[in-house]
Formats: C-alpha cells, sequence, structure tokens
C-alpha cells in the first residue's frame, strides 16, 4: 500500500493579489535603473515579466520538491530559502535576458551574474514572505498559519513505544506521522511509508501517550511534531501533515489540537 502525496491547496486569489502588488511596487521604485531609463509600458512589461517568470520559475521547483522526502521533514522557512538560492539561479538568466531586450544591454553577461544572483535572491525572498502570510490570512486565523517545528522534549515510555513499533515492518521506519482507522485496521503513516496493522486507535494513542502526538478526529491522530498549520478548510479545520497530507479535525477535538499546537 503506498502513501499518496496531497499538494497543499493554492489560494490563486490570494497569489493574483501579491504577484500585482509586487509588480506595482517595482514599477514604482524601478530598481535596477528601469525608472530612469523605461517609460511606463516599457518598465510595465519589464516588471511583469520578470516577476512573473521568475514566480513561475520557483513555484514549479516547489511543487515538484514536494514530492522529495526531504523537503518534506524540512521546515516552512528552510523549504524557502532553498526554493530562492536554487530558483534564483534561472531566475538571474531570465532577468539577463530581460536585460538585453528592455535595456539595450549588449550581451547576456554585460551586467554581473553573481550582483543579478544576490539581487533576485533578497525580491524574491521578500515576495515569498509575503506570499506565505497572505495564503495564511486567506486561508484562516493568522495563528493557524504558524508553523510547528519544535516541541518540548517529554520523557518516553520506551517500553510501550517500542512495543506499538514493533508491529510495524521494518522498512517503514519508525519515525510516524499520523494514525488512521480503516475497519478493523490502522493506517499508519511514517516518514518513510505506512502500514496496515491490526489495533483501535484509542489503544494506539495510549501506546504513544510518550510521544508529542493528538487525536484529530475520531478516525485520526497525528504527531505534533509533523503538523505543520492549523487552517481552515470550508465549513471545518484541517490540520497540513509535513509529507504534504491533510487530515480533518473534529469541532470536539479543535481545543485540543490548538492547545498542542500552542495556539490560542
Amino acid at each position: 500500500m503506498t502513501n499518496r502525496i496531497q499538494l497543499p491547496e493554492v489560494n490563486w486569489g490570494a497569489k493574483a493579489i501579491v504577484i500585482l502588488s509586487a509588480i506595482a511596487v517595482l514599477i514604482a521604485t524601478g530598481p535596477f535603473g528601469t525608472y530612469q531609463i523605461l517609460d511606463f509600458v516599457p518598465r510595465l512589461l519589464y516588471w511583469a515579466g520578470a516577476v512573473m517568470g521568475v514566480g513561475l520559475i520557483m513555484n514549479l521547483m516547489a511543487l515538484f520538491s514536494l514530492h522529495l522526502k526531504i523537503v518534506q521533514r524540512s521546515s516552512w522557512f528552510m523549504r524557502v530559502v532553498a526554493w530562492v538560492l536554487i530558483g534564483a539561479v534561472p531566475g538571474s538568466f531570465l532577468m539577463l535576458a530581460l536585460g538585453v531586450f528592455f535595456l539595450d544591454h549588449e550581451g547576456m553577461f554585460s551586467y554581473p551574474f553573481h550582483r543579478m544572483y544576490f539581487k533576485i535572491c533578497v525580491i524574491s525572498t521578500m515576495i515569498c514572505i509575503v506570499d506565505l502570510r497572505s495564503m495564511a490570512f486567506w486561508t484562516g486565523d493568522k495563528e493557524n498559519a504558524t508553523p510547528v517545528d519544535d516541541m518540548p522534549s517529554q520523557a518516553v515510555d520506551k517500553n510501550e513505544l517500542r512495543q506499538f513499533l514493533n508491529q510495524l515492518r521494518h522498512e517503514v521506519g519508525d519515525d510516524v506521522i499520523s494514525i488512521s482507522t480503516q475497519d478493523h485496521y490502522l493506517d499508519v503513516t511514517t516518514a518513510q511509508g505506512n502500514d496496515l496493522i491490526h489495533g483501535k486507535l484509542s489503544a494506539a494513542a495510549e501506546q504513544l501517550a510518550s510521544l508529542p502526538g493528538v487525536r484529530l478526529h475520531r478516525s485520526h491522530w497525528a504527531a505534533v511534531g509533523h503538523i505543520q498549520r492549523l487552517k481552515r478548510k470550508e465549513s471545518g479545520h484541517i490540520v497540513c501533515l509535513s509529507d504534504g497530507r491533510e487530515l480533518p479535525v473534529s469541532r470536539s477535538q479543535l481545543p485540543a489540537v490548538r492547545a498542542a499546537l500552542g495556539l490560542s
């Protein structure tokens, strides 16, 4: 049984607002000497192409990288840093090409590449931060978007925990992300895969009591360290997990989930 990665939903309205705002700010401020060199329409075309082109590169890279386990296990801060540092390389080539077309540069490398790369990193980081914060604002409460990276360490009852983990196949490891009920079985998802074992969720939660976790729903449990954020969705709430999946949070369990995540 394979674990299907569900990618986070995109609020296109919020993203469009961020893109248009970024273009407007760059047109008004005119970095790279574009305010002095270009009239309004060419400046509009230059920065629209730059923002949408570089943005497309970084968003595609982010989309495909979410399938990588090393990315799934990383915090959102580290993901953004990686996306900016790597995405700024093709982004810089795009900006140099735009410079030849709009700014009459003699060649792609008439402007120093390292200077362009640094500027793209700075501008892209600011846009990414605004983009993530706006997505959080439009998808739920601001506090719901707070990433959960580090939780206080707790004493581990190794016997109870090992008794549960020994039921799992060796290849799936012991880094438990979530547990969901499936008939009379438990679908245990780890950072390396998932396995079906016989049992009840209530009994499993007791065995994992020493592991920081929380009951999300009558059918779902999740390790707190793997919960990226809590957000609203339609008429209820969901949690976004480190492997890209989303699990529902029942109304009765919402206070417990908020408390586990340190939210008011």
